[in-house]
């Protein structure tokens, strides 16, 4: 095990400690009262994989429902997402239909799946192209 320049605060005692490099399915512990600071899973990339799969299949479940629901003189109209942001299309509101489609559609599974992709590459143990880039773009300003 190496030492690593990281440095890890304790939630329940705040003691401050210097964080070792981690094995697979091993954990840091406070040297002061045994709280878990970090820990690095087995199979970690694969399970972060699972979820972003089960994501995107609930992302186009989700996009899929009824969005509004109506009934006049016995008619009953209902309109799925997709429809919502096209009668804003059509109706000139071209600007707020396209705010609406990719704040709930098009970002949302952008996002998922650059996700899947990013672990994708760390569960092979190799880089694949623009891994590096897309990282990037995902991190916390």
């Amino acid at each position: 095990m190496t030492e690593s320049n990281a440095l890890a605060v304790c939630h329940e005692c705040d003691w401050v400690a210097a964080m070792p490099y981690l094995q697979e399915g091993e954990a840091a512990l406070c040297p002061r009262c045994g709280h878990r600071l970090s820990e690095r899973q087995r199979l970690g990339t694969q399970r972060e994989i699972a979820w972003g799969v089960s994501a995107l299949i609930t992302l186009v479940i989700a996009l899929s429902f009824e969005f509004i629901s109506f009934n006049t003189s016995g008619i009953t109209h209902s309109i799925v997402f997709i429809d919502s942001a096209l009668a804003l299309f059509n109706y000139d509101y071209v600007l707020l239909g396209a705010l609406v489609f990719a704040t709930t559609a098009l970002l949302p599974a952008l996002y998922i799946l650059i996700l899947l992709y990013l672990n994708t590459g760390l569960s092979l143990g190799r880089e694949l192209p623009g891994m590096g880039a897309l990282a990037l773009l995902l991190r916390p300003i």
